[in-house]
């Protein structure tokens, strides 16, 4: 079992990834958060960023062509 999986829809509808002390992330970094988000999104969770960094930011933005990650403020 993955640790998506784990994630039970009765306990929260959302995940919360803090990307505070993440200094580098690759496409595949990226892949992994989007191939994430849309696996909890078939069980009505919503995988939420906090955090991100510059770095991730820069690689998100274009990458993404407007399909945002949706971001946590005030966690």
């Amino acid at each position: 079992m993955s640790a998506l999986e784990a994630v039970d829809p009765a306990d929260s509808d959302r995940l919360l990834v803090d990307l505070e002390h993440v200094t580098f992330i690759d496409s595949s970094g990226l892949i992994a958060l989007l191939q994430g988000r849309d696996r909890l999104a078939q069980r009505h969770i919503r995988l939420l960023i906090h955090n991100p960094q510059p770095q991730a930011r820069r690689l998100f933005d274009p990458a993404l062509n407007g399909d945002r990650f949706e971001e946590a403020h005030g966690q």
